[in-house]
């Protein structure tokens, strides 16, 4: 379904921008005592490791499973968004754990994109030349 890929796409993207730009990220991540932080209730760290976990957690797999179901997120790409999944980790440096939530959003842009070059009946190979499939 390319609204439900369209939809999940953008929905885990902007989860994304919002992790990104998180007000607590800098108490948590890359500090020797972010985990002392985050669990200080009622704090930016410890709202920023809540709603990292749900991000890394169960939507994470619910995005993955609406491409996925669109056919077009292979065994290997599904591997790939789980490693960077794992890249988000609050002993990393900032900058690292930055770059790892743009590379999920890169990898989730170029699913979709695939989806709906796949619904308009156009394909791309991984070289970026497109071709369609036109029945005589």
């Amino acid at each position: 379904n390319l609204d439900g890929a369209r939809e999940a796409a953008n929905s885990f993207s902007s989860l994304l921008d919002q992790l990104h730009d998180h007000v607590g990220l800098s108490d948590v991540v890359g500090t020797q005592f972010g985990s002392i932080y985050a669990m200080k209730a009622g704090s930016p760290a410890a709202d920023f490791n809540a709603f990292k976990e749900q991000v890394t957690g169960k939507l994470f797999l619910q995005a993955r499973e609406s491409l996925k179901g669109a056919g077009s997120v292979t065994d290997f790409e599904g591997i790939k968004g789980e490693q960077a999944m794992g890249r988000l980790q609050a002993s990393q440096s900032v900058p690292a754990f930055k770059q790892a939530v743009r590379d999920i959003q890169n990898m989730i842009q170029k699913d979709l994109k695939k989806i709906e070059s796949k619904a308009g009946g156009v394909y791309k190979t991984q070289s970026g030349n497109s071709y369609e499939i036109v029945e005589d």
